[in-house]
């Protein structure tokens, strides 16, 4: 009996200690679900594009730094190999029609009207995530003083002319008050469109290959007979995490900053116009334009003909700077409105680097 009585002590004190220790301790609150961090672009962007049918990818999206938001592999891909496949449900597509030069601004006007239906538009991600927040910085955006650093008047009347289209492609196809987002999606348009398969088209994905010279491991597309799109590996194997490249084709570099903003850094398709003064057997002068490209340089030597040499000589020293001073103020990096400055040097060296090669002087690098 005596025990008993002690085990009840025993355990009336246990759970006494217990409630009381209960009481001392604060209220468990329950836990809310975690907050989860909203997706980045590149990230919702692909999450939209592998819930599409009949989509394929063995490439990811990411900034590399210098040039810019591109394609990397996921995988190791061989050369020819199919590293993206996009089905025309998921492009926006206009019809080729050789004469009708209002290709971009029919295209631009239904990209807007996609953006204009917001969240209804089967594209919606596509426009938010895949497309660019801001206009490529083409030189029909820049001032008048970027315009003439260029130092090439041949080119600033090809500017005006484009201005001036831009302008009509407006008037023609804009159907809002606002000019300046029509002409914001007019310039997306044509430094993304690809052509193929008897027509123009923006397509999701492909159109963020960054570009490569087939020389440099640019690949190519193809348009199959049911309007798939398909990028295609070129002569060189990719390793994961590699740049996915598109050679954009055989431009020169005007032809660049005209239409992408950008001037690369080794346009082996470009060209110069220079004026030639050659004396006849007869004693007489004669003075014609011709057009020279790198395949007509010969190394340190320059051009085999004197008149040529002599031509691209007078044309280099006619310039406000130098082939020099453009390399120095490449190499040094003083680009202070960057990619303009950037884009304007590097034009500035591209037409001065060849007419040094025809002039048979030295270059800096």
């Amino acid at each position: 009996m005596k025990h008993t009585f002690l085990i009840l002590l025993a355990l009336a004190d246990y759970h006494s200690t217990t409630a009381l220790q209960q009481q001392r301790q604060p209220a468990i609150k329950k836990s809310s679900p975690p907050i989860q961090p909203p997706l980045n672009n590149d990230v919702a962007f692909l999450r939209w594009i592998d819930e599409q049918p009949n989509v394929e990818r063995s490439v990811a999206v990411q900034d590399d730094g210098i040039a810019g938001r591109g394609l990397v592999a996921t995988c190791l891909l061989q050369p020819g190999q199919v590293a993206a496949s996009i089905p025309p449900a998921l492009t926006i597509r206009h019809e080729d029609d050789n004469e009708n030069d209002n290709w971009a601004g029919e295209l631009a006007a239904k990209l807007l009207n996609h953006v204009h239906r917001g969240p209804s538009s089967a594209l919606a991600a596509y426009i938010e995530y895949g497309l660019p927040e801001t206009a490529p910085t083409v030189p029909c955006r820049w001032d008048t003083e970027q315009l003439m650093q260029l130092q090439n008047a041949t080119l600033l009347e090809t500017i005006q002319q484009v201005s001036e289209w831009r302008h009509d492609q407006t008037s023609r196809h804009c159907t809002t008050s606002d000019d300046s987002e029509y002409l914001k999606y007019l310039d997306l348009v044509c430094s993304r469109t690809l052509k193929g398969g008897g027509g123009r088209q923006l397509v999701p994905l492909i159109d963020l290959a960054n570009h490569a010279t087939r020389e440099q491991g640019g690949g190519q597309f193809r348009v199959l007979k049911d309007g798939t799109v398909q990028l295609l590996v070129g002569e060189r194997t990719i390793q994961p995490g590699q740049a996915v490249t598109l050679d954009y084709g055989a431009r020169n570099v005007d032809d660049f900053l005209l239409h992408y903003g950008f001037v690369p850094d080794r346009c082996y398709s470009d060209s110069v116009s220079l004026l030639i003064q050659r004396k006849e057997d007869d004693g007489d002068s004669s003075s014609s334009t011709e057009i020279f490209s790198w395949n007509d340089c010969q190394g340190f030597r320059g051009h085999p003909d004197s008149s040529v040499r002599s031509a691209a000589r007078t044309l280099l020293e006619s310039f406000p700077t130098s082939l020099e001073d453009d390399v120095q103020r490449l190499n040094q990096g003083q680009n202070h409105d960057y990619p303009v400055d950037r884009s304007i040097v590097s034009y500035r060296y591209a037409k001065k680097s060849m007419l040094a090669s025809l002039a048979g002087v030295h270059q800096w690098s």
